[in-house]
């Protein structure tokens, strides 16, 4: 009888480290050729190079996966909706009143989707974090050389009704681009700092940079972002070890919302004029109403991902572009936009999925004893806060890839392995663990002693290689 065949497949090299590197550095801040535009200008989604940059950069990344499918189907298989919001965003290409724009685009996310679910099978999150943080610094440093070297192109130049002139842009087209980017940097940096205190540092100097970043774009969005994400960090690390985790990271999230949007309902003239903004928070408000009335005319299915805005004044936007006059790119709010472009159904998946999320996280905070434990539930804390006057996460880009690291992640329950199951010696597979419930009690506390110990010497290991079992052929 033949048996098994076992299939090598190695732990991800310095090439490899290069090629995640480089893919994580053009999802942040994508190519040269968007750096050079000014004052809000669009950027060139379908330009040709951006399309055969990122398609061959995904193509590499899929040759790396071979001989690990059973581990990608089992991260796809962790949250299956997440595959399901992804396929309505491609079916909406049927419906779409720009069916090219919507099918191009929502393929786009799809593969920046499953870049995510790369790098959850081949890294831990802890080297994810890694390879994440130095094309952030890299990127940082081009911010701050176009800011104060490039200033034609790093620096807002006209004043308009979406921005002002000396606001930072970096080699962003708008100064809110480079506020989230750098939101998103900022968390990573954290995370980074606390779990490698060797260069913690360093992470902490490039943390404060790109807070810079954020107070020189002038974007309050993503500075109070900040602020709120260290404060629920500090409260999430405070409540890890009590039993009361859930209520609590439940009444900071939904307490501290419905009192803030009460208090800046009663309050909203005087918070504007403290920060620097207009009562209609720079006309988001007149733009959400009129949103709602266009979602109105397609509120099941929506108008096709993308397929709203496009087209200018001649789209389906015409109404809600001529009575704002700034011309938004979008509705400026994670639900309306989802609403407007899938409707009801692809934004009822959106939120299933994100809740889930949410709600697993907690748990993944309490099975997971060390900082990186607490990832998935500040990345999701981001998310929540980067949804409410911002499109949210859904796009081309670095957050939508982590979002799927992190649902992927919260997703594990207590029992499974992390995705790639290693094996403990070279050309073996990995040997069945006793079941806990089978060990005595006194040698319980002996076993995870020298579980953390072997886990605090191995931290900073590379993975060795792992094997995977294929049928005979």
């Amino acid at each position: 009888m033949n048996t098994p065949a076992l299939v090598r497949v190695r732990a991800p090299g310095a090439g490899e480290r290069v090629l995640a590197i480089t893919a994580l550095f053009l999802l942040a801040y994508s190519l040269p050729s968007s750096w050079f535009l000014r004052d809000n200008a669009d950027v060139p989604t379908g330009d040709t190079v951006v399309i055969a940059a990122f398609t061959a950069l995904f193509a590499i990344a899929l040759t790396r996966l071979v001989g690990s499918w059973k581990h990608v189907m089992r991260a796809v298989k962790r949250e299956p909706l997440l595959l399901a919001f992804m396929f309505v965003l491609v079916a909406s290409t049927a419906w779409s009143s720009t069916p090219d724009v919507t099918f191009r685009r929502s393929v786009a996310l799809v593969l920046t989707a499953f870049f995510g679910y790369y790098l959850v099978v081949r890294f831990p999150l802890h080297e994810i974090i890694r390879l994440a943080t130095f094309a952030l610094m890299v990127g940082t440093v081009i911010n701050l050389v176009f800011v104060f070297a490039v200033r034609k192109y790093g620096v807002t130049q006209v004043t308009s009704e979406a921005a002002t002139s000396g606001d930072w842009s970096g080699v962003f087209p708008h100064k809110n681009a480079l506020g989230r980017a750098s939101l998103l940097a900022a968390l990573l940096f954290v995370f980074a700092a606390r779990a490698f205190p060797r260069r913690r540092l360093l992470y902490w100097t490039f943390c404060l940079l790109n807070v810079v970043l954020i107070v020189g774009a002038n974007s309050k969005t993503a500075l109070v972002s900040f602020v709120l994400l260290m404060v629920l960090l500090v409260l999430f690390t405070g409540l890890r070890a009590h039993a009361t985790l859930y209520g609590g990271v439940a009444f900071a999230l939904i307490g501290t919302s419905v009192l803030g949007a009460a208090f800046v309902t009663t309050n909203l003239g005087p918070i504007s004029e403290s920060l620097g903004r207009d009562a209609t928070l720079t006309g988001r408000t007149q733009l959400w109403g009129d949103v709602l009335h266009e979602i109105a005319r397609k509120p099941v299915l929506g108008f096709g991902w993308s397929g709203f805005w496009t087209g200018n004044k001649a789209g389906p936007a015409r109404y809600v572009l001529e009575r704002n006059l700034w011309h938004p790119p979008d509705a400026h709010n994670a639900i309306l936009e989802l609403l407007v472009n899938v409707g009801i159904v692809g934004a009822a998946l959106f939120l299933v999925v994100f809740l889930r999320g949410l709600f697993r996280s907690i748990g993944q905070v309490r099975r997971t004893p060390n900082v990186l434990g607490l990832f998935p539930l500040a990345f999701f804390s981001f998310v929540m806060l980067q949804s409410v006057t911002e499109k949210g996460v859904i796009g081309r880009d670095l957050s939508w890839t982590m979002f799927v690291v992190a649902v992927v992640l919260a997703a594990r329950d207590r029992a499974e392995p992390e995705i790639p199951t290693l094996s403990s010696e070279r050309g073996a597979p990995a040997p069945i663990p006793t079941p806990v419930s089978k060990v005595p009690v006194n040698a319980r506390a002996a076993l995870n002693n020298a579980d953390r110990a072997d886990a605090k010497a191995d931290s900073h290991k590379p993975r060795s290689s792992f094997v995977v079992r294929r049928p005979p052929t």
